[in-house]
């Protein structure tokens, strides 16, 4: 059954609406590179209007499609909210740091407000967090085919400015004003991030488009059409730039990636239903792009790679939060408590610097098994099992779909994909910036939606 025998006939959103997606996109990449600034608040602005703005529109027609803009976002938001709930009291003290804070505040003479998250503040804020990555997500499932390309097209290119303020920064010293959050890498390029892994994250997802682009290019050249081969010369250049630019950040996770997500292209590029010379067009561009890339990139890497990846911070903070995880229990913390409780747990173990350095675990799962104990299992299986079928349906189902969306799918989930896999190493998904463009690739993954008309 292919994904939707519908999307080349599907109409293009109002483009007020296609105007607004794009601000929304532009503003979470330049704005929302830390966490918790005056550019978060900005942003979830933005992304209430805009999701309020979908009132506007016809319905979407009912149908397996529209179930799935459903699932995700809305399991992320009713999570959220359960935190907020009031709890028995007896249920409340499950677990051993529960039943600690319980018994020193009773000691105190304060009064126990039963939530499920220990800090209700920083669980609304989280759940804030939510809405820019949902607004962009549902914004997606109304745009027609030409107008998701012609946001990733966007994407890429705020992707490509993010790269040139990197060259910037380096020219500009260590104090340079152009690094836009405090505390921050200082010897590497972070573009609009506060974090060069962040960075590097980011051209990753935008490697596998520049790749897919330029195979695709290549392969519906005219013969003798010089700007057809520069048009190929100009995406391998971007492909390269992209590599240039996680080189600049000196990520180990961000090479890595890259990497992964240049293994991932292969198979779906080749199963691609293109013109003849598929898999010349892509031997051609994926050699030209690492070999040539790698040129520039070796110092950066070879530097980079002569730490011990062992001596690195983050499996020290691993194991601290597994003793916090195991003391806060099937319940958890809280979604948003990281900051208030591994500081504790980091201070009795004397393991670390402390709260003004380590401010996220450098991974998403295990701080989400922290703050969410038991109900972080539906949440990774849910998207687990979402992106395997999705995955798996790209690779079978290719009748009925148009070329070039069944492409700009494919590449969306590898990029997704990429973004999941950093979050065992690093936290990606803390940034509203990297949540955008996590929600804006699941729904790019999905070829089909329900028919929409415009305005």
């Amino acid at each position: 059954m292919p994904l939707d025998r519908r999307d080349r006939s599907v109409p293009a959103a109002p483009i007020w609406f296609f105007g607004f997606t794009l601000v929304l996109l532009a503003a979470a990449l330049v704005l929302g590179g830390g966490r918790g600034n005056l550019g978060d608040t900005l942003l979830q602005l933005l992304a209430v209007t805009l999701l309020l703005a979908q009132f506007r529109l016809p319905p979407l027609t009912p149908g397996p499609e529209r179930r799935l803009l459903f699932v995700l976002p809305g399991l992320l938001v009713l999570i959220a909210l359960l935190q907020l709930l009031p709890l028995p009291l007896a249920f409340w003290q499950t677990g051993a740091l529960r039943a600690q804070l319980a018994q020193e505040m009773l000691a105190a003479g304060a009064s126990v407000a039963p939530q499920l998250s220990l800090d209700p503040l920083a669980s609304e804020r989280a759940l804030l967090s939510l809405l820019p990555a949902c607004a962009l997500f549902a914004a997606v499932w109304r745009l027609g085919p030409a107008q998701r390309r012609q946001l990733v097209l966007m994407f890429i290119a705020l992707a490509l400015l993010s790269i040139l303020l990197g060259f910037a920064q380096l020219a500009d010293g260590q104090e340079s004003l152009l690094r836009f959050h405090s505390p921050t890498n200082t010897t590497e390029a972070v573009g609009f991030f506060a974090n060069r892994n962040h960075f590097a994250s980011l051209l990753v997802t935008a490697l596998p488009f520049a790749i897919g682009a330029a195979v695709w290019w290549f392969q519906h050249r005219r013969p003798g059409a010089p700007g057809d081969i520069l048009g190929v010369v100009g995406l391998v250049g971007i492909a390269m730039l992209l590599i240039l630019g996680i080189a600049l950040a000196r990520s180990r996770a961000g090479l890595l990636l890259g990497m992964l997500a240049v293994a991932f292209c292969v198979p779906l590029l080749l199963r691609w239903r293109g013109q003849r010379g598929g898999g010349r067009a892509l031997l051609v561009v994926i050699v030209a792009t690492v070999l040539l890339g790698a040129q520039f990139a070796l110092i950066g890497i070879v530097q980079r790679l002569q730490t011990d990846p062992l001596d690195d911070g983050r499996w020290q903070y691993a194991r601290v939060l597994s003793a916090a995880a195991q003391d806060a229990g099937p319940l958890g913390t809280g979604l948003g408590t990281f900051g208030q409780v591994y500081p504790q747990y980091e201070a009795e173990t004397g393991a670390g610097p402390g709260y003004a350095v380590v401010n996220h675990a450098h991974n998403d799962v295990l701080e989400l098994v922290l703050e969410l104990g038991w109900l972080a299992a539906p949440v990774l299986l849910v998207l687990l099992l979402w992106m395997g079928w999705v995955g798996w349906r790209l690779l079978r189902s290719t009748s009925g779909i148009d070329p070039q969306a069944l492409l700009l799918a494919r590449l969306a989930w590898v990029s997704a994909l990429m973004l999941a896999l950093h979050s065992f190493l690093d936290y990606p998904l803390r940034t509203t910036a990297l949540q955008c463009v996590f929600g804006l690739m699941l729904a790019l993954s999905v070829p089909a939606r329900a028919s929409t008309s415009a305005d």
